[in-house]
């Protein structure tokens, strides 16, 4: 979604690790805003919210992929650190991301998924649930951000782990 977004000419920031680097930029894209969705829409009014959907299996195996390897979270600046230990709390508990537990990873997907779409529930205009392995791409994202499609193909910079 983030190489979508630089296509279409917004400044995009993916896995943002501080409020200063998503202030620089048009749009923003991962786990560090998926977790701040309500609090980013108070700050940000008018915005447009995008939420990428797949498979929960799809996701699994991502995450399985992503986080095969323990995130040194003491590696990062301490206010990177602390931005992106709040996101993963948020979303996956009080262990956060660091270490994966599949089960409590399938339960964060479906509790985040059904909490964005009753939050967004009366405001079509302002989000989209879009399936980018279920072949939504161009036409889909344009239309919502009255944007004209490009010629470019719709990028898929993750392929090797969507399943």
């Amino acid at each position: 979604m983030a190489e979508a977004l630089r296509i279409l000419g917004y400044r995009t920031t993916h896995w943002p690790k501080s409020w200063a680097e998503i202030d620089r930029n048009d749009a923003a894209t991962d786990i560090t805003i998926a977790s701040r969705y309500q609090e980013l829409d108070q700050l940000y009014p008018r915005s447009k919210f995008i939420l990428t959907e797949r498979s929960l299996d799809s996701w699994i195996k991502s995450c399985l992929f992503h986080y095969r390897h323990e995130i040194r979270y003491e590696e990062l600046l301490e206010p990177d650190r602390l931005f992106t230990w709040e996101a993963e709390r948020c979303l996956y508990g009080e262990e956060g991301g660091y270490h994966l537990n599949p089960e409590r990873f399938r339960e964060a997907f479906g509790r985040h998924r059904t909490r964005v779409l009753e939050y967004f529930r009366e405001r079509p205009g302002d989000f989209l649930a879009i399936n980018i392995l279920e072949g939504d791409g161009w036409e889909c994202l344009c239309s919502f951000l009255a944007k004209p499609v490009p010629k470019a193909t719709f990028p898929h910079l993750n392929r090797r782990v969507t399943g």
